[in-house]
């Protein structure tokens, strides 16, 4: 009846129809070529390298809170028994603390140590997640850039074609702009270290007591590997002798492994495994009272038996070392003790 309007009518419903099935395939790329095989496996790939790194490192982060934890209570002991020798000293009247003095303070900076050694495995674990972080984050980065060139290539196609043009012009300009974007280049301003540690004033200021300013990665993995806290057991004025010898760290047969002896200011003496030339720190194994030592030689020879009378938990407490006698002797000289080195019938 009006064949002009029909026509016109059809061909506005051609249109719309062409346009929707030009969305269709816009869409229809979008969910597989950009967001499914560019954006999600960039990510995909980003967190299957990055993700057990940073799990490592919060587990880490808990191991170095509990070190500085116990370094801190041992602190306060040390810190509060040095506090009851002072008073001692001063008041005659008050008893002088019991606990070895040398003993407290082995333990507290063995803790100290510990800690700043988790700590530097720490740091250096930290870094190797920045270092990794910004390789992966590069990768990632030229993977959203090709996604978004994806989008922009195929959108500016489908709106050309669909409009009869070349398409809208500030797709053809977001995608010279998009060539100009180099991840290597944005990783470089975003990820430098010696950067951030100079914004950081007092990281800066920290690292200053140190080292030089950290300027590249090398400068930090050489300042993290560089320093630690030195320790030595040895030669210390709370001490009077020690001797290197052997201890049976054996459960069901006699095993002997190096051992140290020190015997301390405070008539006490104290077990440590471990080499005296070994400068490695141990923790001090055992503490036994000089005023019930007694060191006491097996049947078989070069074997004797430290025993601290009522040290043990339901008894004495014993300590199986291999030395000889001449040594014994000389060492129990820097003893007050009830009972002196005797032979067994």
């Amino acid at each position: 009846m009006y064949p002009n309007l029909n026509k016109l009518l059809h061909e506005i419903d051609e249109y719309h129809h062409q346009r929707a099935k030009k969305v269709e395939i816009l869409v229809k790329f979008i969910e597989h070529d950009v967001i499914k095989e560019s954006i999600e496996k960039a990510l995909s790939e980003f967190e299957k390298k990055m993700d057990p790194l940073k799990e490592h490192c919060h587990e880490m982060r808990k191991e170095v809170n509990k070190l500085y934890e116990e370094a801190i209570k041992n602190f306060q002991k040390y810190s509060k028994l040095f506090e009851g020798y002072v008073l001692a000293s001063q008041d005659l009247s008050k008893p002088m603390p019991k606990d070895d003095f040398y003993f407290v303070e082995l333990v507290f900076t063995k803790s100290m140590q510990d800690a700043q050694l988790k700590a530097q495995e720490f740091g250096k674990l930290i870094t190797q997640y920045w270092f990794e972080s910004k390789e992966n984050q590069s990768k990632l980065l030229e993977g959203l850039k090709d996604s978004l060139t994806k989008y922009l290539t195929k959108t500016h196609e489908i709106h050309g074609k669909t409009g009869g043009g070349e398409g809208p012009t500030h797709l053809l300009s977001a995608l010279e702009l998009l060539k100009d974007f180099i991840p290597e280049t944005e990783m470089l301003n975003h990820f430098d270290i010696g950067k951030i540690c100079h914004e950081l004033k007092m990281v800066e200021s920290i690292l200053s007591c140190f080292t030089k300013p950290i300027q590249s990665e090398d400068d930090m993995k050489q300042f993290l590997e560089a320093h630690e806290i030195p320790l030595d057991v040895s030669n210390k004025p709370l001490v009077k002798s020690q001797i290197g010898i052997m201890r049976d760290v054996g459960t069901l047969s006699k095993e002997f492994k190096d051992c140290t002896l020190f015997a301390t200011v405070d008539n006490n003496l104290l077990v440590i495994d471990g080499s005296q030339d070994d400068p490695k720190m141990k923790e001090p194994k055992y503490c036994l009272h000089g005023e019930a030592l007694s060191i006491l030689p097996r049947k078989e020879d070069g074997l004797f038996d430290i025993i601290e009378k009522g040290g043990g938990t339901f008894g004495d407490l014993k300590v199986l070392i291999q030395t000889d006698q001449s040594t014994v002797d000389d060492f129990m000289k820097n003893f007050t003790v009830a009972n002196q080195t005797m032979p067994i019938e």
